[in-house]
């Protein structure tokens, strides 16, 4: 009679299984160890800061590199360092644990948070003529000789340049007053071209009259008029907001300023002395001064970032735009297949253990008519015997 591995195939099963089980697990938790470096460690530890670098590298260097040397100064055991990065090299070094802390615009924090799981431990304060600003804007720009734009709705069948789509003051600010002025900038311009980092070009892009109108973060679009490199006069503001309440001329509403974010695998305890040590810089330290700053606060409530994403459905409202079951299919197919491959193993580990709980009652039978036809056979021995 051939006898049944029973152990070794449910143990091969079991194994499957688990291996399906791990391989979900870990696409949906796509941290995997965050420091080379143990943090029981005597060595120093490097930590990286990674910064949106919306006016380039170099200024991204300039600006946050004495922050970095502040941090290093208070926290002991540990160097930290600028990493400046454009926005998809920002979403790459969160995703794959590149970086420890970001310090990034309002809309890419809101889709990190959403994506990674990312938390903000403190909000920028900026500086202008002595006043703290904790919100701020963009600007819509056309050139001053254009006749032919004066509104948004003079935009319609324009040419008009951005950073990027994803960009949070170097487009999506403009893209929800356009909409509300009844502008569909993917449908109703001639022209719609993103330009990337640094946003200084666009600036000098509709100065240069190479594009009809261009929108900045208006900080930078101030920044160029005050060191020189753009002449104020030959430009137009458009949807010019009066009582915003910020020192800068701007187009749009205002929203909270850039927080500064923790990873979700970085250290709490990092994380509690990162945000002790940034609170407690004075508005006149030298890392303060060098990134246009009053310092740090604690982190503002970023529901009105929110709002616009909603609004314009994007980020994590992306999936209110897709309504057919083609789109929701495709958006979620991982996990479509990831749930069909872990019915088809239960249905097979099912079946096996079905089939292989008939064989072991084919076997017990077969066993007890055996035993029985022994006993009869002996019984009949025994008989003859006694015969």
């Amino acid at each position: 009679m051939k006898k049944i591995n029973h152990s070794y195939h449910v143990t091969l099963l079991i194994a499957l299984f688990s291996v399906l089980l791990l391989a979900g697990q870990l696409h949906a938790n796509p941290y995997a160890e965050p420091y080379a470096t143990p943090y029981n460690s005597a060595e120093e530890i490097t930590v990286r800061i990674g910064v949106l670098a919306h006016r380039g590298h170099t200024q991204a260097l300039q600006r946050w590199s004495l922050t970095a040397d502040y941090l290093t100064s208070k926290i002991s055991g540990h160097r930290f360092e600028i990493v400046p990065l454009d926005l998809d090299d920002i979403r790459s070094a969160t995703r794959n644990n590149g970086i420890h802390f970001i310090l990034t615009n309002p809309g890419n924090y809101a889709d990190l948070e959403t994506r990674f799981g990312i938390s903000r431990i403190a909000t920028l304060q900026t500086r202008e003529d002595k006043k703290v600003l904790l919100r701020y804007g963009a600007v819509i720009i056309t050139q001053a000789s254009n006749t032919d734009i004066y509104r948004l709705e003079d935009l319609k069948n324009k040419s008009f340049m951005a950073v990027s789509e994803e960009a949070f003051g170097g487009f999506q600010m403009a893209w929800r007053e356009l909409v509300d002025h009844g502008i569909d900038p993917f449908k109703d311009l001639r022209e719609l071209l993103f330009a990337g980092f640094p946003q200084d070009k666009i600036v000098l892009a509709v100065s240069n009259r190479y594009i009809d109108a261009a929108t900045v973060r208006a900080e930078t679009f101030a920044r160029m008029v005050e060191s020189g490199k753009v002449d104020a006069t030959k430009f137009r503001v458009l949807n010019q907001q009066q009582d915003s309440g910020s020192p800068f001329q701007v187009s749009t509403r205002l929203y909270p300023e850039w927080p500064f974010a923790t990873l979700k695998n970085t250290p709490r305890k990092l994380a509690t002395q990162v945000t002790q040590t940034l609170l407690s810089m004075t508005d006149n330290h030298p890392a303060a001064v060098a990134a246009h700053s009053a310092g740090w606060t604690i982190p503002l409530d970023y529901s009105p970032v929110n709002e616009l994403m909603r609004a314009l459905k994007i980020g994590p409202y992306e999936v209110l735009r897709e309504t057919s079951l083609l789109a929701l299919m495709k958006r979620y197919a991982y996990w479509l297949i990831a749930a069909a491959a872990t019915l088809i193993s239960l249905i097979a580990l099912n079946g096996y253990i079905s089939r292989t709980n008939r064989r072991l009652r084919e076997t017990e039978r077969n066993l007890r008519q055996e035993i029985g036809q022994r006993k009869t056979s002996q019984a009949t021995l025994a008989s003859y015997r006694d015969s």
